[in-house]
């Protein structure tokens, strides 16, 4: 394996690392009432059904990565997640030790996944794919989901720090509109 995938798999394991430790920043910051409550404004949804959806999809790529393939429609949707910010925490947590003990190797291995993507037909598509694609795409859906959880966060009343479910994308093209609006302008 060449140094720059080396490079780039130990950089997608800090990534994993970074948004797990917002996930716990959430959880630490907020109580138990602020988990649970349905906020109206997003469908009814909770920062609790958001935090379990996030976790049930790093347990099925870790649970891909023990048997070789991915099946995102297999998660377990363990209801006490969405309640128990203690149980959440904690999940996080085993989650977050469970990827440390991965390296660039077992990141390179090909896989297969399976998700169900089209609304018509009984059966779920497959795809061949890396265990590296896969914490990717993990990675970014947990993202975006931080970032749903920040909306109702707000409109909880909550303040969560100023980089909270950004994407580094994000932050990177605001840190270049700080330093260099004109070059900034260019690349929009």
């Amino acid at each position: 394996m060449s140094s720059e995938r080396a490079d780039s798999a130990n950089a997608i394991l800090l990534a994993g690392d970074e948004i797990l430790s917002q996930a716990e920043e959430l959880l630490a910051l907020i109580d138990d009432e602020a988990y649970r409550c349905k906020v109206e404004a997003a469908f009814g949804a909770t920062l609790g059904g958001h935090m379990r959806h996030c976790i049930d999809h790093f347990i099925s790529f870790l649970a891909g990565v023990a048997e070789t393939r991915i099946n995102y429609d297999h998660r377990e949707r363990d209801s006490v997640l969405e309640t128990d910010r203690s149980a959440a925490l904690l999940r996080v947590r085993e989650i977050r030790e469970s990827l440390s003990r991965l390296n660039a190797k077992t990141l390179a291995r090909p896989s297969s996944v399976t998700c169900k993507v089209r609304y018509e037909g009984e059966f779920a598509q497959s795809a061949e794919t890396t265990f590296a694609r896969e914490l990717m795409y993990v990675v970014s859906h947990a993202m975006h989901h931080l970032a749903l959880m920040r909306i109702m966060a707000n409109l909880l009343k909550i303040e969560l720090p100023e980089q909270f479910g950004v994407a580094p994308s994000t932050l990177a093209h605001l840190q270049l509109q700080k330093s260099n609006p004109a070059l900034a302008a260019a690349q929009a």
